[in-house]
């Protein structure tokens, strides 16, 4: 309930477009990594009569997405698979665009390539019980 009760995003009151503006408005936050240093945030998106509802990430990056604000992405993930993913990414350092149509050539994430990389070699070492297959695939069809 804590999603629902949350206000509107006070930064979309300082957003000049009116769509972007409209569109931050209906995000509501439910996992952060302020740790990072890159403020990663994963929302939400609280459209009415919309089942699923939309799943999007944002960070400090300068990608850009029209027409939506520069930084968010959607996923292509409900909310169950994020929580899922998240189980079996470890919460690695960039996760969340293995689910995004982006591609790690863009110099505004061209850096997390490294991490992830390693990440997903050190996975099978640390917890062999899982499978990373689909995550190693996802991350070549994103360099």
């Amino acid at each position: 309930m804590e999603i629902v009760s949350q206000g509107t995003d006070p930064s979309a009151s300082m957003l000049n477009d009116d769509f972007h503006r409209e569109f931050v408005s209906e995000l509501r936050y439910f996992d952060n990594s302020y740790a990072s240093g890159r403020g990663f945030m994963s929302y939400l998106r609280m459209v009415p009569n919309s089942s699923p509802l939309q799943v999007w990430f944002s960070a400090l990056v300068g990608t850009n997405f029209p027409p939506y604000p520069p930084g968010y992405v959607r996923l292509d993930l409900t909310y169950n698979e994020y929580l899922s993913a998240l189980l079996l990414t470890k919460g690695l350092y960039g996760w969340q665009y293995l689910y995004a149509d982006v591609s790690f050539g863009d110099p505004a994430l061209e850096h997390l390539t490294e991490c992830l990389r390693n990440g997903l070699d050190a996975l099978p070492d640390m917890f062999p019980g899982w499978d990373y297959t689909s995550l190693s695939q996802r991350l070549e069809a994103r360099l």
